[in-house]
């Protein structure tokens, strides 16, 4: 158990064209090597859904109102839909809450609505939340302009975030701040996090329970 705990070696960073909604710019080279990346570091048995296909995503948008970020609408329709990792307890399926009885879930009303933040904050040990303006923010971070993507426990999930001027990045909210971790997901599934967020991440526990 204590090796999840180890930091690992860096991997370099491996970047792909992700341009277009779907696979329409996507070759099979680039999407086997998203998925060599991901063998490489969960093994063989990475998947735990298999690719939700265009119809049952393009739904999806459809039903809430919003058009997925490409890399990651990439990956459902044509590579998987959930993973054994990066999150410790997995990345979800489409839709699917951050984790058990997590507040982060998909709520039609509102995963519409443009994800209020641009930068780390945090409120805990502040006096940020006795400010209207702020309670209102908070409510907005935590409800608005987000899909679940899966949790490491201890509250600490992430999303994607699908509307506002953070679109496209992976954040983690928790009850204590709010901070991107990857600019996009691409970068995130390969753990190549924003310089900040490092110290945060690379020695959290990593890629399914043990």
């Amino acid at each position: 158990m204590s090796g999840r705990f180890e930091k690992r070696q860096q991997r370099p960073a491996q970047r792909f064209m992700w341009t277009l909604p779907g696979l329409h710019n996507l070759s099979m080279a680039e999407i086997s090597a998203l998925e060599a990346a991901l063998a490489t570091e969960f093994g063989p048995g990475w998947r735990t859904g298999d690719p939700a296909g265009e119809a049952a995503v393009a739904a999806f948008e459809a039903a809430n109102g919003i058009a997925l970020p490409p890399q990651y609408r990439a990956f459902v329709v044509g590579s998987a839909n959930g993973a054994v990792g990066p999150p410790h307890y997995g990345l979800v399926a489409l839709g699917e809450p951050a984790g058990r009885n997590s507040y982060h879930i998909v709520r039609p009303d509102s995963v519409a609505h443009a994800f209020p933040l641009t930068e780390f904050w945090l409120w805990d040990g502040t006096e940020d939340l006795q400010d209207p303006k702020n309670i209102e923010r908070h409510r907005q971070a935590h409800e608005s302009g987000t899909i679940p993507l899966g949790t490491d426990g201890d509250g600490m999930d992430y999303v994607l975030v699908v509307t506002g001027v953070a679109r496209g990045q992976v954040w983690m909210l928790n009850g204590e701040f709010a901070t991107p971790v990857a600019s996009d997901f691409e970068a995130w599934i390969l753990r190549d996090y924003l310089p900040h967020a490092r110290w945060l991440l690379e020695f959290r526990p990593h890629g399914g329970p043990v």
